[in-house]
Parts: structure tokens; sequence; C-alpha cells
């Protein structure tokens, strides 16, 4: 359970194949960030896949201000070739970085479990209908 000392943990995950490009993966993240300043970067940080693959990452993206001082982020990470993606989430904020690895574990997603997903059931108990992704909704958001 995240207490109010936690800085930043993964709130979902999921890989997808893009059907509209052949042989590319997308992985997109909610994450959860407690605002400690305006300024701040979160980023889904790639460990290792089991592959050469390079993975390319964006910034995760504000969506909007939870209760408790907290906030949810979203960022999308693909390639052409990775077929599994091992992963912790980077925050930067005050000079300071902080991590969500899953308690040293980090997390991984593999694409031959069908839509592999991470669910961490954030305390927040976000509804999912709130999210501004929904997974229904996903194959909108791939080919960002």
């Amino acid at each position: 359970m995240v207490n109010q000392t936690q800085r930043v943990f993964l709130y979902d995950a999921y890989m997808s194949a893009n059907p509209a490009k052949f042989g590319y993966w997308t992985v997109k993240c909610n994450v959860i960030v407690k605002n400690l300043a305006f300024e701040k970067n979160v980023t889904i940080w790639p460990c290792r896949s089991n592959d050469s693959s390079y993975w390319h990452i964006s910034p995760c993206l504000f969506i909007r201000s939870l209760e408790s001082n907290f906030e949810l982020w979203s960022g999308l990470a693909w390639t052409t070739g990775a077929r599994s993606l091992q992963f912790a989430i980077r925050y930067d904020v005050s000079g300071a970085t902080y991590w969500d690895n899953n308690d040293g574990g980090d997390y991984f997603l593999v694409e031959d479990k069908v839509d592999s997903i991470v669910n961490t059931h954030s305390p927040l108990c976000l509804p999912q209908d709130d999210l501004v992704f929904r997974k229904a909704d996903w194959d909108r958001y791939q080919t960002w």
C-alpha cells in the first residue's frame, strides 16, 4: 500500500502490438506522483529488454490533479523489435530523483501475453473510467 511519503508509483501499464504499423510495439503507463513542485519530469525508464532493440521514450504528460496533492501522468514508449520491456518509473523534481522500480524488481511486460498488463492497484483507487486512456480506447493512442 502506498503511503503519503511515497513520491512516485506506477498505476498501470499496457504493452500492445500496433495494428497500424507492423512490427511496432507500444507501452503505455499511467503514473501517480506526489506534487512536490511545479516543474518536474516523469519518465518510463527502460532497464533492459530480451534483445538489443532500442526503445523510444517520450516524457510522461500531466493528465490531472488528484486528491491528497498527487497528480496523474501518462507516458508512451515504442519500439520496432523488442518482445518485452523491463522498466522503472523515474521522477525528477527540485534537484532530486525518485524511482518506482517495483521494490528493486523492476516492472516487466512481454508481448507473448496478449495485451500484457501490469496493474498495481493504487490505494488512491482511481476508477478505470476516470483515467484519460481507458483500455477500450487504447487503439486510438497507439500511433502517437
